[in-house]
């Protein structure tokens, strides 16, 4: 009930506040990311220069979105190009979107601005896991799987190998399009080098000898210039606004994490599975890790 009077009130706040933009407001923005690599964060970055508002949209095309129990809930990349579609100037959208041609095409020939940020998969994985075993909903494939295994070890073991990590019975498929975390992350690599996307790394943005300059290539990214003064004042907007603990996802936003969690069997799937994958982001020199 609360979620549908905060959808509701957020929709209306949307209507309100851009009727008054005119035409030449700034362009939509897409903070579109891997799950679990700081979208939060970077929304509440975004939203830290005016006139960019978050109103709770949401635009989702990727692995676990793909795999939900009920048929009829699944979403369709026509779904995702509408949401895309309507969002207002000026406006947030939240994304966990794939680079999918579709999805490239259509951001190339639109104003949205397109922001992805990424993050040490290792990391990403135990944010995973602890948002997990919170519970989220129930009605996907690899989330229901994974509330089976009995002990933090498979459950981490799973979200690096993906399905299955061992047998599945009972009322499992014996396939679901849930892969490694590797070939997860893939599927939006492409977004690194698009010349209509600026990627960011979420240490860059928490560290604080790098955040300066994070915040700097966003500044510039979002207006559009180079004016020293303009870019100046928007950073330190976003060095003062942003409070990424009052995400309802937030759990520590440290890094290197993973290391008080991975065991010697987890870091030995991990280099099997997604080690050269590290060293393409440049998280890795090599596999001696």
């Amino acid at each position: 009930m609360f979620k549908i009077i905060r959808r509701k009130i957020g929709r209306l706040n949307r209507r309100v506040t851009h009727q008054f933009f005119p035409r030449s407001a700034p362009p939509p923005v897409l903070c579109n990311s891997f799950p679990k690599s700081g979208t939060y964060l970077l929304i509440e970055i975004v939203g830290s220069i005016a006139p960019f508002h978050y109103y709770g949209g949401m635009a989702s095309w990727y692995c676990l979105n793909r795999n939900r129990v009920e048929l009829n809930k699944r979403y369709s990349i026509n779904d995702v190009l509408q949401k895309l579609k309507a969002i207002l100037p000026g406006e947030i959208i939240r994304g966990h979107v794939e680079a999918q041609p579709d999805l490239v095409q259509f951001l190339a020939q639109s104003n949205v601005k397109h922001i992805f940020i990424y993050r040490d998969l290792r990391d990403v994985v135990i944010s995973q896991f602890f948002y997990w075993e919170k519970g989220i909903s129930a009605d996907r494939w690899p989330f229901r799987y994974f509330k089976t295994l009995k002990n933090k070890e498979d459950k981490i073991s799973f979200l690096i190998t993906g399905w299955p990590f061992k047998t599945v019975g009972g009322d499992f498929p014996d396939e679901v399009d849930y892969p490694n975390i590797s070939e997860r992350f893939l599927l939006n690599l492409a977004w690194l080098s698009n010349e209509n996307c600026l990627a960011v790394r979420y240490e860059d943005l928490i560290s604080l000898e790098k955040r300066r300059a994070g915040l700097n290539s966003i500044a510039k990214f979002l207006l559009n210039t180079d004016d020293p003064n303009r870019v100046e004042a928007a950073v330190r907007d976003m060095e003062g606004g942003f409070d990424p603990s009052r995400s309802k996802t937030f759990r520590s936003g440290k890094t290197g994490e993973w290391r008080k969690y991975f065991s010697a069997e987890h870091v030995k799937l991990f280099k099997k599975y997604a080690g050269n994958t590290l060293i393409t982001l440049g998280y890795e020199k090599d596999l001696n890790w």
